[in-house]
């Protein structure tokens, strides 16, 4: 990830709710799913190994990049492991793996090999949980709404389109998250880490007054509001749905 993404993606959270529901939505299946050792790939600062914790007998943490606080790096369940997974050849396995803002920062011409990866490192009928899709339709967000050629401009799939292709059994966790800025002029700042590429920047720049003016429509009594549709999916990589 660069550290522009980076930077644009921390602007974001500021303004969203997205990841304080995501995790809602992960703890509420864990409830009924308990595992004993989870590989969280992508661990970054640990929001969601500190929400887990409690549902998991251990956590094996891995990153690029150690910036886990030091009360989980220290903490007697959770491990830290300094790599990739798509060029790690480390033999342990794992009850779950989750997969949470990272699928999209993997080229799509490694997806069937990090699948591969991560089936070989799950126990048998365990899952691997993905946060990290938008729904396909109903978008309150301009930036996809207004874009209709989108697909058309990336290497990447629809994702759940790319799950059937593989034969993959998933199920998904629909959640909402709400965005909120002072004005529409924030709120076109806080939303320009979805497109980086040159492509999707001049889109963006030739339709601006467009997408601030849809903006406008959604002001509220506090500034501006937009609801976003998500989806947790719990991927079956070795087993059946109902096995």
């Amino acid at each position: 990830m660069t550290s522009q993404y980076t930077l644009l993606f921390n602007r974001y959270l500021k303004q969203s709710n997205e990841k304080v529901k995501a995790i809602e939505v992960l703890l509420e299946y864990l409830k009924g799913h308990p595992v004993g050792d989870m590989l969280d790939y992508g661990c970054g600062t640990g929001a969601f190994i500190e929400a887990v914790l409690p549902y998991c007998n251990n956590i094996f943490a891995m990153d690029n990049e150690n910036r886990l606080p030091k009360h989980l790096l220290h903490h007697d369940h959770v491990k830290f492991i300094k790599g990739d997974l798509l060029n790690s050849d480390f033999q342990q396995t794992f009850d779950a793996i989750l997969a949470a803002y990272v699928l999209w920062e993997i080229p799509f011409s490694k997806w069937d090999f990090f699948f591969k990866k991560c089936k070989q490192l799950l126990n048998t009928n365990r899952v691997m949980i993905v946060i990290d899709t938008y729904t396909e339709s109903n978008f309150d967000n301009p930036f996809f709404s207004f874009n209709k050629n989108l697909q058309i401009s990336t290497d990447y799939p629809k994702w759940h389109d790319y799950l059937r292709s593989q034969n993959i059994t998933f199920e998904s966790h629909p959640f909402t998250s709400q965005i909120k800025a002072k004005d529409e002029e924030e709120m076109y700042r806080i939303l320009e880490f979805f497109f980086q590429t040159p492509e999707s920047q001049d889109f963006y720049n030739q339709n601006s007054e467009k997408i601030l003016t849809d903006f406008k429509s959604k002001k509220t009594a506090v500034g501006i509001a937009i609801t976003m549709q998500h989806s947790m999916d719990i991927l079956y990589l070795n087993q059946a749905k109902n096995a």
